[in-house]
């Protein structure tokens, strides 16, 4: 069963209760997936209020005319219909062939709605693209403040943040940014080489343990992730940039 699979018989009520409680526990310890589940519940919670009121709409006069209709009588076993019945399916048919021409409508008209949500490292990608092009506002506040950015984002994140050096990969701390991806509060700490290239660290809080260095790649921005005691960690930067090496030398000093 895939990910969107499971998701789908959690949201129907038809997960079974031991895949319940262990797709919420790893929910708890993976943004990405609790990104994905609050994604497709909105969508749920938002097709349940666009089609619950068609079921409060008036049966149309032509339907109820067609329903009061008496079969032919040349028609041999002509079946025993209650008009109650009759009026009741044609009144459902209706429902059915209006919520489709509205769904027609609604999903032409909100193309933006899907029901998976982006991970939290793919919108630190999309943060990095914006904040790497900048150069007077590179920064929110400078390297000058060092020790008040590491209280500053300890707090904002729950991540006891250390601004690394990494003087030995060629790139000098700028400064550091608060965002917000997962629906957490991101730390970013911005580092450049002598040419002006841009790598960010970024962490936020996270109980979810991993071994190793992991690579991931969004068109034209590369990660390099690591996990620390209550935290996860990424590189970012360009293709080309020694990520590998940073993540390396950063990971031994948070």
């Amino acid at each position: 069963m895939t990910r969107d699979d499971r998701i789908s018989a959690w949201l129907d009520g038809v997960l079974p209760p031991d895949e319940v409680e262990a797709l919420e526990a790893e929910a708890a310890h993976d943004p990405d997936l609790a990104a994905a589940m609050e994604a497709m519940q909105q969508q749920d919670d938002m097709l349940g209020d666009a089609f619950g009121a068609l079921l409060d709409r008036p049966v149309p006069d032509a339907l109820t005319a067609a329903a009061r209709t008496t079969p032919p009588a040349n028609l041999p076993h002509a079946p025993r219909v209650s008009l109650r019945h009759l009026a009741a399916g044609l009144a459902l048919l209706a429902i059915g062939l209006g919520s489709g021409a509205y769904l027609g409508r609604m999903m032409a008209s909100a193309p933006q709605i899907t029901a998976t949500a982006p991970g939290w490292m793919e919108e630190i990608a999309t943060y990095h693209r914006v904040y790497a092009r900048q150069g007077r506002h590179l920064v929110e506040v400078p390297a000058e403040e060092k020790g008040h950015i590491e209280a500053w984002l300890s707090k904002e994140t729950g991540v006891r943040i250390t601004v690394p050096d990494l003087a030995a990969s060629g790139y000098v701390f700028r400064g550091a940014r608060l965002l917000v991806a997962g629906a957490k509060p991101v730390a970013q700490l911005i580092y450049t080489d002598d040419a002006g290239r841009v790598v960010a660290l970024c962490a936020l809080q996270s109980d979810r343990a991993t071994d190793g260095f992991a690579t991931r790649t969004f068109d034209d921005v590369d990660m390099v992730g690591w996990s620390a005691p209550g935290a996860a960690w990424v590189a970012v930067g360009e293709p080309g940039q020694p990520l590998q090496a940073i993540a390396e030398q950063a990971a031994t000093e948070v």
